[in-house]
Formats: structure tokens, C-alpha cells, sequence
């Protein structure tokens, strides 16, 4: 796949370099992309132009807007790179005596996959008490336009401002039963006769169900629905300090706090098209700007400053999936990249 997708970027380059197609050359393009070829049953739109003679050599839907869906991420992976620089926005804090109070960034990497530690266990050791507020997050739980019956699957954990195991329940499956983890969900697990094949959640309370006579155990991981309260409890029991939460404001004077290298986390969310890392992602470079957690404020900014000459204004509503534009912005978008990592 990726040696014919390389082949024909080649040959669309060779077309270019002569600026203009012969009519066996068109006619080898509608093969490609016509009825018939792969691309002629998705929503796909293509445009092949001579740069130099400003003339367009064949195209394919270029007029119309799509919705690209995880392309998106392009914008969120320009977004953190830029603003993020090489680390992840952990939390804020302030410290008074024997107690640290902290406000999350947004950074996903607390025991979640296989990420580098963000080091909150050693900046609170020295403290008894750890205040958690979240005051600062404006955006909700779940991203613009995000299926409501998705929301037993592991791409739609719920966001928060300092998630924990990605706001995940993991299943192992032991002989016909699911195992838990966190081990404090063992006992909201329960049989059900419904025909279902996984482990599934309550949608209003985690309680979770499944029938042994189906159980297959594939689905590894099932979003937790989250509340501050399970949170400090889950916290607590991580970090071995008393949690406590506290819907405070974040004051003027306080401290920041980097935990992680933010590039594990990006190769993360691109080659496993990770929804909850971008819109985490999202999360961190809105409060590294505004120390706001607004996910809408964030790409509004972006697109203000950095991205204000794209061909083409895109439609732009959260960090992993729903963006409208047209392919010219994602392009211009690429070639920066490149651009970028040339120089």
C-alpha cells in the first residue's frame, strides 16, 4: 500500500514537472482515482496544478468541502508542536505549609499506555494534603459532535484537566469473567443475559456487565465516567497522599509545572489516531496561552495568528475529528511541516 501510494505520488510530480497531460495521461488519472479505482467510493477530492503557470492540470472534486474526520489531527499536531514546544503542560500550582494545590493542564500522560511519568508522585511528596480543583476547564467532557453511543468505547474516555489511566477502565479477561483495573471497579462488575460480547458500562454510572456465556474480552479498555469526587479517590489511591477537591479559582501568582516529553505523545496520537491525545493535546496548548482550558478559544487563536493565510478558512471545532475545509489548507498545513523540519 504504502510503495503504490509512494508510486503514484511520483508520477503526479512527473505530470506536474511537464505542465500539462497528455491524453493518456488523463486517461491513466481517472483510472486512478475514476469509477472503478479505490478512491471513487470515499469522499476524496483531488487537484493537480502547475504552481509556476497557475493552471490546474486535472482534478477530481476539488470544489467541494469534506469532512477529512482524523485529519484534523494535522492541525492539533501543528497546534502543540508550535505552542508545546518539546513538553507537555502538566499542571499549576501553589504550596502553603504542608499542602500543594494543583490545577491540571490537561497533560494525558499520568499511567496512561506506556508514557514517560509526568513526576507528580515526586513534586507532591513533600506535602501531606494535595487540593485538586478544576475550576479552570471550560471545555466539556466530550469533543464537538462526538456520538453519544460511543461512549463505551476506548476512543471517547470523557476529558478532563488531569486525567488519570486515561480516564480508562482496562479488562483483562480470565477464563469466562472480566478482570478490572483499577482494582476498586471489581465489584461494580455484574452478569447480565443481555447478548453482549464485551464488557460494557452503564451509560449513567459505572457499573459495567457482561455475559459469561459470550464474554469474548476483546475490547481492552472502557471510558470511565469521571467526576472530580473518583478522581481525588483514584489519586489517592495512586499516590499514597490524601487527596482532597476543592473548586477553587487558579490565583495570579502561582507556579507551572512541564512533566513529560510531548513527542512520545504526538507519534502516539498520529499512528493510532488517538481522539482522546488530541483533544488532551488541545487542552495543554489552551492553557499554556490563555491558562484557560477552552479548546474552542485555543484554534480560534491559532487560527488568528499562525494559520491566518490557509488558501482556504477551515471549519475548525475540536482536535481529533470534526473539522470542515478544503484539502488546499491541509496542504499548505504539510508543507510547513516539511518546511520547517528541512530548515
Amino acid at each position: 500500500m504504502q510503495k503504490s501510494l509512494l508510486f503514484a505520488f511520483l508520477f503526479f510530480i512527473s505530470l506536474a514537472a511537464k505542465g500539462q497531460l497528455t491524453p493518456e495521461q488523463f486517461l491513466r488519472m481517472e483510472k486512478a482515482l475514476g469509477p472503478g479505482s479505490f478512491f471513487y467510493n470515499h469522499l476524496s477530492g483531488f487537484i493537480l496544478e502547475d504552481m509556476d503557470a497557475k493552471t490546474v492540470l486535472y482534478e477530481k472534486n476539488s470544489h467541494l468541502n469534506f469532512i477529512p474526520a482524523s485529519t484534523t489531527k494535522l492541525f492539533t499536531l501543528f497546534s502543540a508542536i508550535t505552542i508545546l514546544n518539546d513538553s507537555t503542560q502538566t499542571l499549576r500550582y501553589v504550596t502553603s505549609g504542608d499542602t500543594i494545590h494543583i490545577w491540571g493542564s490537561g497533560d494525558p500522560s499520568w499511567k496512561y499506555k506506556k508514557f514517560q511519568d509526568p513526576g507528580i508522585q515526586k513534586l507532591i511528596q513533600p506535602f501531606t494534603h494535595v487540593v485538586y480543583s478544576d475550576a479552570n476547564m471550560d471545555s466539556p467532557a466530550f469533543g464537538y459532535g462526538w456520538q453519544w453511543d460511543d461512549y463505551y468505547y476506548d476512543y471517547s474516555a470523557e476529558l478532563t484537566s488531569l486525567p488519570i489511566f486515561g480516564n480508562l477502565l482496562e479488562v483483562r479477561k480470565e477464563g469466562t469473567r472480566p478482570v478490572v483495573f483499577p482494582k476498586r471497579f471489581q465489584d461494580s462488575v455484574f452478569q447480565t443475559s443481555r447478548t453482549i460480547r464485551e464488557l460494557e458500562r452503564d451509560f449513567h454510572q459505572n457499573k459495567f456487565y457482561y455475559n459469561p456465556s459470550n464474554f469474548r474480552g476483546s475490547e481492552r479498555y472502557i471510558p470511565l465516567l469521571t467526576s472530580p469526587e473518583l478522581f481525588v479517590k483514584l489519586a489517592s489511591e495512586a499516590t499514597g497522599k490524601t487527596w482532597h477537591y476543592r473548586s477553587d479559582v487558579l490565583p495570579e501568582n502561582h507556579l507551572a509545572y512541564r512533566g513529560s516529553p510531548i513527542f512520545p505523545i504526538l507519534k502516539e496520537m498520529m499512528l493510532e489516531s488517538d481522539n482522546f491525545l488530541a483533544e488532551q493535546l488541545m487542552l495543554m496548548v489552551s492553557d499554556r496561552l490563555f491558562q484557560r482550558l477552552d479548546t474552542e478559544r485555543a484554534i480560534e487563536f491559532i487560527l488568528k495568528t499562525y494559520l491566518f493565510d490557509l488558501p482556504d478558512q477551515p471549519k475548525w471545532v475540536d482536535g481529533s475529528v470534526a473539522l470542515v475545509g478544503i484539502i488546499y489548507s491541509l496542504l499548505e498545513l504539510w508543507l510547513r511541516f516539511l518546511r520547517n523540519y528541512i530548515e
